[in-house]
């Protein structure tokens, strides 16, 4: 079942990851961490590698095997482990027919791991704490059999039943509050934290920590959906991935930002259209904008991240998704983890916190400039037009979390102008001047419809213009260095010769 090939090396690396390497790593100090990092190599004594062959083994000859098969493997670990607790446990589970759910093994697996003890030796408090603990870090499957297990293994021992209520809420769908929020990006970007967790040698001893700091910094700078996040281009480093790490350590990369500008250059020549709606037509391009104050710091967590990724070529996708709540909490700190309220980081939410960012900043800036709901749409690339504004554009922003607007107002925005309908607005009123002025506003709204400009037209038309101001710039250029000065290039305009390289070099 277990090929040795890049999958199947990538899941035995991050098994070991997630076990924290069974505590090999937080026996090293420094120094040595950082010189097993450059090497490659994690040192073991004899004793700790028996334990962790031990677990290796069990790992691997449960790779790929159906849930009956993951259970007996484990139970026969379980019999070494904690013998009494695994007897009992199959015991139930066989008597409930339970053996082939997924919730089962991974039920098993959680309490061999955690229990120092036999159950049936541990007290209240001890079971209270480990139900405290699986209500964060188990499936609410799993959490229902150990309800029932727990009734059966240890009856009239504690006077407490167990029961684990639904997990759904309404106020997990909604942004998160702007503290939340704020306080993840300085705990993802700041270098203060950096130091105080560790983050640079953590994310450059694992590959699984790297990509999570990467896949978690950019829902702070743009609004994709995770299905793009994954589709963003790596780029390219200028040495192999263990040199450039030891290099990250070292503080020996002068500009980590190039590689945050290279990305991002390597995105807009992409042109990417969103993976949910590339079918639709009129859909603005993804968009990744980088304050220049975060290009070092997301250069850095993202270079290190592709550092892991010698085997993908540059331009390609490098990221992976994660989002797991535990992890999260060891590689960014309680600072972090407190604000997801034990439950795994959502792309939905952050997504929701940033677009209500953009529309919050938006609608303080002076009239005349777009609408907050018109920049949070764009950024979203989320499809829509003019005098219509997206429906999942809306729900994202009406939840009140972070700017607190209604969807009254946004109604009445929309009623106002339309989503994009500013460009068309400026335009027609160029165009007809007063005559268009003296229409009412439904009148406007109803011509601009007929215009019939998208937004993805409206930045095709940005984009035009930007390239005629470079050309008309070049033609400066030129004019002012060749012979025949201005009139011979005014002449080669009107007749429509626009050939470059016909044109004699600038004199310098």
């Amino acid at each position: 079942m277990y090929c040795g090939d890049i999958q199947d090396r990538q899941n035995i690396i991050s098994f070991l990851e997630m076990n924290e390497w069974f505590g090999q790593i937080h026996q090293l100090s420094g120094g040595a961490l950082e010189e097993a990092v450059s090497a490659g190599i994690l040192p073991m004594d004899p004793g700790m590698s028996d334990r962790v062959l031990d677990r290796l083994e069990t790992w691997l000859k449960a790779y790929q095997r159906t849930n009956r098969e993951k259970l007996v493997l484990l139970s026969e670990l379980g019999e070494r482990l904690l013998p009494e607790t695994t007897d009992s446990y199959m015991q139930y589970i066989k008597e409930t027919g339970q053996e082939d759910e997924p919730a089962a093994w991974k039920l098993l697996d959680y309490l061999l791991s955690h229990l120092g003890s036999e159950l049936c030796e541990m007290y209240p408090k001890e079971i209270d704490a480990l139900v405290r603990a699986m209500e964060k870090e188990v499936s609410l499957s799993a959490c229902h059999i150990f309800s029932g297990y727990y009734e059966h293994a240890v009856p009239g021992k504690s006077k407490w039943i167990y029961r684990f209520g639904s997990r759904s809420h309404n106020a997990s769908l909604t942004a998160y509050p702007l503290e939340d929020f704020a306080c993840m990006s300085y705990c993802v970007f700041n270098e203060e934290n950096w130091v105080k967790e560790s983050m640079i040698e953590k994310a450059c001893g694992s590959s699984t920590y790297a990509n999570l700091w990467a896949f978690v910094a950019m829902h702070f700078i743009c609004a994709l959906r995770a299905s793009d996040i994954v589709r963003l281009p790596k780029p390219k480093l200028p040495c192999g991935g263990a040199d450039f790490r030891s290099k990250i350590l070292d503080g020996e990369i002068e500009d980590p930002g190039a590689f945050c500008r290279e990305m991002k250059a390597r995105l807009d020549f992409k042109h990417l259209k969103p993976n949910k709606t590339a079918g639709a037509r009129h859909i603005p391009e993804l968009k990744v904008f980088v304050p220049t104050s975060l290009e070092r710091p997301l250069g850095t967590i993202i270079s290190i991240a592709a550092s892991f990724c010698d085997d993908v070529d540059p331009g390609q996708p490098f990221l992976r998704r994660d989002a797991n709540y535990m992890r999260a909490k060891r590689f960014f700190g309680v600072s972090f983890s407190k604000n997801l309220h034990g439950r795994s980081f959502s792309t939905r939410r952050a997504n929701k916190s940033y677009l209500q960012g953009i529309e919050e900043i938006g609608d303080s800036r002076p009239a005349g400039n777009p609408k907050g709901y018109m920049l949070a749409s764009l950024a979203r690339s989320h499809k829509g037009g003019i005098a219509e504004l997206p429906s999942v554009t809306e729900r994202y922003l009406k939840d009140n979390v972070f700017s607190g607007c209604s969807p009254q107002f946004i109604a009445r925005e929309l009623f106002e102008r339309g989503v994009f309908g500013f460009i068309p607005h400026i335009l027609l009123k160029i165009y007809k001047g007063r005559e268009y002025g003296e229409l009412s506003l439904d009148k406007q709204t109803a011509l601009i419809v007929k215009v019939g400009v998208s937004p993805a037209e409206i930045e095709d038309l940005v984009r035009a213009n930007q390239s005629s101001l470079i050309r008309a710039q070049e033609s400066i250029s030129r004019a002012v260095g060749i012979q025949g000065g201005i009139s011979s290039v005014l002449r080669s305009i009107a007749c429509g010769n626009d050939d470059d390289d016909k044109q004699p070099a600038p004199q310098v």
